[in-house]
């Protein structure tokens, strides 16, 4: 098993709105790889977040995949 992540709100809404650096967005693909683990307060915060149709829609794809706890 690889190594396990939790990430908070704001890392996550700009990794998927590809806003982070580049060499911070490649360490966050890795993490995304291996085993990564959203709180339910950063799933309610992250779809309370006000962008546009197409962001949101990632933003939910994105949660849809990740272990809530």
């Amino acid at each position: 098993m690889g190594q396990r992540y939790i990430l908070d709100t704001n890392t996550v809404i700009d990794y998927i709105g590809d806003k982070l650096p580049q060499d911070s967005a490649l360490a966050m693909d890795k993490v995304v790889n291996d085993e990564l683990n959203i709180s339910i307060i950063v799933k309610i915060e992250t779809l309370g977040f006000n962008g546009e149709d197409s962001e949101m829609q990632k933003l939910k794809d994105f949660l849809s995949l990740e272990k809530i706890f």
